[in-house]
């Protein structure tokens, strides 16, 4: 019932988020969220080490989020790595049918939903997270007013622009 600190709550700087959540005397979970540049420099790479260290049989955890990070050697053996996958297409078209609903909602008469096209949208969008598959389904209904077969040919032009950027792969 009671309001959460500020500084539990709100985004703030790497040191002052180690501070609070080594004076806390709850349990407490601390999400570090892209800390690549501030653990570049030795300084922050020992806060985060006396953190790691206070963490350990507290019941507090710190989350680090973000993508393509080597992770220090000094910190190695305290660090549990979790990729998270990719939503396989049947979550992808519930997700898409639970979007699709939301949408015909909010837009009654202004958008066109062709259902029976929804499992192929899903099928096009595998490979997508969940943020980049509601990104075109989003685009979809800007662009064409509905969720049809040119969904299904947009979505694969955008999937297509989604692997270009990453400059590793190339979609055939």
């Amino acid at each position: 019932e009671e309001q959460p600190d500020r500084s539990l709550r709100d985004p703030c700087g790497f040191e002052e988020a180690l501070a609070v959540f080594r004076d806390s005397e709850e349990n407490v979970i601390l999400a570090l969220l892209d800390p690549w540049d501030e653990l570049s420099r030795p300084v922050f790479l020992r806060y985060l080490r006396e953190a790691l260290f206070h963490a350990r049989g507290s019941g507090k955890a710190i989350i680090l989020i973000g993508r393509d990070w080597t992770i220090p050697l000094e910190v190695q053996a305290d660090i549990f790595l979790c990729d998270l996958r990719l939503p396989r297409r049947q979550e992808l078209e519930e997700y898409v049918r639970s979007l699709c609903v939301i949408y015909s909602e909010r837009l009654a008469g202004k958008v066109e939903i062709d259902t029976n096209t929804l499992p192929d949208l899903a099928r096009a969008c595998t490979g997508l997270t969940l943020e980049e598959t509601k990104s075109i389904v989003a685009l979809s209904l800007v662009r064409f007013k509905a969720i049809g077969s040119e969904s299904i040919r947009m979505a694969i032009r955008e999937k297509r622009q989604i692997v270009r950027r990453g400059g590793i792969l190339d979609y055939e």
